[in-house]
């Protein structure tokens, strides 16, 4: 029996090791720069959570990489030539990001990772009034009369209920794990990606706040996915209308 068109090749294995080499690489490099400058959360087990958050990152960018080097020797542009479609002629690339983002849902998944290094610490407001007095426990303070500072210790924080949480983050790993590479390989102009993946990093940035304000809702984490599924469902969709509007294009069920 002969290969169908999407048995792996040699090619795939190549593109596989370029993708899931380079990734790794971007992940060490991110591990350094915590390593050297995490203060907030400096156990393992914390670097490890903001690693897995940043695997499906670490993915595309190998992709990235790889299809630029695959470019640039004209082997995908060659198996294009000879009816691939790009996902096809990119299948090695992308297996290298998912076997990363995979990566990235095992250590969310794991009991032992500390969720907390995701989310923001938000100041404890547990406010109890003694007369003229205002003292919180929590943050540390007591104000007298005219809100003067009687005394100030190590402020606290309010810990938000985790456990429930684990769930959402590994499902936004898988989610940006699956879909941010074909994202990468999508066609679009570099100032329209740009700006499509900046507003994904800034909604998601805006959902760990809201999550760490309001523990109790972990949907917010899904934004950044949604944001680029978005983009790519209104591309796919605009694409569709223009082959439509082509001259001679038919439709099924349209009169020949």
């Amino acid at each position: 029996m002969s290969p169908g068109p999407w048995t792996p090749t040699t090619f795939d294995f190549r593109c596989l090791g370029r993708s899931l080499g380079a990734g790794l690489v971007v992940a060490l490099l991110a591990l350094a720069v915590l390593a050297s400058t995490d203060s907030d959360h400096p156990s393992w087990w914390g670097r490890l959570a903001r690693l897995a958050v940043l695997s499906p990152v670490f993915g595309a960018i190998g992709t990235a990489l790889g299809l630029g080097q695959a470019r640039a020797r004209g082997e995908w542009l060659a198996l294009c030539s000879l009816g691939a479609s790009p996902l096809r002629a990119s299948l090695g690339l992308v297996a290298g990001a998912w076997m990363i983002a995979a990566g990235g849902v095992i250590c969310a998944a794991v009991p032992h990772t500390d969720l907390a290094a995701l989310f923001p610490a938000v100041p404890a407001i547990d406010w109890v009034r003694d007369g003229v007095v205002w003292s919180s426990q929590s943050a540390g303070l007591r104000l007298g009369p005219g809100r003067d500072l009687i005394e100030w210790t190590v402020p606290g924080t309010l810990t938000a209920p985790l456990a429930p949480l684990r769930g959402w983050v590994v499902a936004a790993i898988a989610a940006g794990g699956v879909g941010l590479p074909l994202w990468t390989l999508m066609d679009c102009g570099r100032v329209e990606r740009l700006a499509v993946g900046s507003a994904a990093l800034v909604a998601q940035l805006w959902a760990f706040h809201v999550i760490a304000a309001s523990p109790g809702r972990g949907y917010p984490i899904m934004i950044g996915a949604a944001v680029l599924a978005a983009h790519a469902g209104g591309r796919r969709v605009s694409r569709q209308r223009r082959r439509a509007k082509r001259p001679g294009h038919t439709t099924t069920g349209s009169a020949v």
